[in-house]
């Protein structure tokens, strides 16, 4: 095989390799929240903010995102003894006025963490007691 037939064969192979290897891409519509059980690798972090829920209680809770000017809008929900992250609509960092609220699944109790500033590559950190009135939030970098 000649010198130039060896060249066009590999980068051929090359991009072909290319084209078949797996790339994902975190595609989230505005305005919506990307929920279950995920793997957030470093990457994905560093795009967006992520909501790292505890709910060390013994009923289920559901979270809430609010800002000014905007409805409450769901964006995960937590079981007894269950920690959850929860990628955020990227389109929404940075900001300066965001805040949590944490609701009982049977409506009786209620607690609005925030306003927080937060930027993409940070999580928010909620960590949610038996007693919702003692719930905390905190924001720390997602990535070393």
């Amino acid at each position: 095989m000649k010198a130039w037939q060896m060249l066009a064969v590999t980068g051929a192979v090359t991009t072909l390799l290319a084209g078949c290897s797996r790339h994902q891409t975190l595609r989230v519509a505005p305005g919506e929240v990307s929920t279950g059980v995920l793997t957030v690798d470093s990457l994905s972090a560093t795009r967006t903010a992520l909501l790292r829920a505890d709910n060390a209680g013994s009923s289920e809770v559901r979270i809430y995102m609010k800002q000014p000017g905007m409805q409450p809008k769901f964006i995960a929900r937590a079981m007894p003894g269950d920690v959850k992250t929860t990628i955020l609509d990227p389109n929404l960092f940075p900001t300066s006025a965001m805040s949590f609220e944490i609701r009982s699944a049977d409506g009786t109790s209620m607690r609005t963490l925030g306003p927080f500033t937060i930027y993409k590559n940070q999580t928010v950190d909620l960590v949610i007691p038996a007693d919702i009135s003692q719930a905390r939030a905190t924001v720390r970098m997602s990535t070393p």
